[in-house]
């Protein structure tokens, strides 16, 4: 992908640069263990020698040896065996996967919150729309910004303190382009963006503080929609469980999620910049 005279391109340049290292991250670590596979089912190879060199060792804090040279203690060793070992290779490219997609979405974030910014300092006419706002009025006061133009870091000042859900910002920008809104409910994935985008808030919730478990209050206001419950079954598989739900991601539904995150940014490019005018004609790599 060339770069062109648009400013917002360099924050979809970046999205898609920082995607295909999370996906390319998770490829490599997917093809090793298959090769790690290969070799216990295939050649019968002795975990001990293969994983000799992961044992843990540590110190006693409150050791200082006379000689100078530390003392270290083994912990013990890699104690799955057999199958019990594939299991746990299995279990940790779920969790690698669930970490890719949540990895993913946070880029997303950055990349949403950058474009606007720029947005808004090159656009006067959207600029005062949002400028009218009772609240981003009293942010700028309060920021001591009480001016009619705003540059870039003003900007990103003003709309950190008022947009603390990046679903607002989604929403301005629904309101400014009004071809954006078709996109979300509209598009050749067949979903509505805005239920999607808030399944895979709460599965980025749950991979980064619950241990890949999406807790039954939060589960219970995606079930509560049908388009949310067939979202979350169909791109974030998993199983209910007693406290909620377990997600398990597959790679094919990992890369699904990526590319999404990477359509919808391409919309927003789009949209925003046939608004200000901008080129957003891009020239793909081959």
């Amino acid at each position: 992908m060339k770069a062109t005279n648009n400013p917002l391109h360099p924050m979809l340049q970046e999205l898609f640069e920082n995607l295909n290292l999370l996906r390319g991250l998770l490829f490599v670590l997917e093809k090793r263990f298959d090769n790690y596979r290969k070799q216990i089912v295939n050649n019968s190879v002795d975990l001990s020698y293969l994983l000799a060199g992961s044992s843990l060792v540590i110190r006693k804090l409150t050791e200082f040896p006379n000689d100078g040279w530390a003392k270290y203690y083994p912990t013990g060793k890699f104690i799955a065996k057999g199958q019990d070992y594939l299991e746990a290779l299995n279990q940790l490219i779920k969790r690698e996967s669930a970490w890719t997609v949540s990895q993913g979405y946070e880029r997303f974030e950055s990349f949403l919150f950058d474009i606007v910014v720029m947005f808004l300092a090159n656009n006067n006419k959207f600029a005062e729309i949002e400028g009218k706002k009772k609240n981003i009025k009293d942010c700028k006061i309060r920021l001591n910004l009480n001016k009619s133009q705003l540059n870039n870091e003003e900007w990103r000042l003003v709309l950190k303190r008022c947009y603390r859900d990046n679903v607002d910002i989604l929403k301005n920008i629904r309101k400014w382009v009004p071809n954006f809104k078709n996109a979300i409910e509209n598009n050749n994935r067949k979903i509505n963006l805005f239920s999607w985008y808030f399944v895979i808030a709460k599965v980025r919730d749950a991979t980064t503080h619950s241990n890949l478990i999406i807790k039954n209050e939060i589960l219970q206001k995606i079930l509560q929609s049908q388009e949310k419950k067939a979202i979350l079954e169909e791109y974030f598989p998993g199983e209910q469980i007693s406290i909620g739900y377990k997600i398990n991601l597959s790679e094919e539904k990992t890369e699904l999620n990526l590319k999404i995150i990477g359509e919808l940014a391409l919309e927003i490019f789009n949209n925003l910049s046939i608004e200000a005018n901008y080129d957003y004609e891009i020239e793909w790599c081959k």
